[in-house]
């Protein structure tokens, strides 16, 4: 991938992050009428989907669905 591609894809990411957070907020606004909850669930909330993010990338790094695994095989 070329590095406009590269962050494009990045900025889209970290705009969805912001939006998710912003929707998350203003929801648990409505609900609990406390900013000061309202704040702890979406750091709470945003902590935990980036934690649970990172961890499910690592476990799909490590299965190969629909990738060819390399030969150890050599023509000559």
């Amino acid at each position: 991938m070329n590095q406009k591609v590269i962050k494009h894809i990045k900025a889209k990411h970290i705009t969805w992050y912001i939006t998710e957070a912003a929707i998350t907020f203003a929801v648990t606004l409505l609900i609990t009428k406390d900013a000061h909850i309202s704040l702890t669930i979406t750091f709470a909330e945003a902590i935990t989907r980036i934690v649970f993010k990172f961890l499910h990338d690592k476990i799909w790094d490590k299965i190969n669905i629909g990738e060819s695994k390399p030969t150890t095989e050599f023509e000559i």
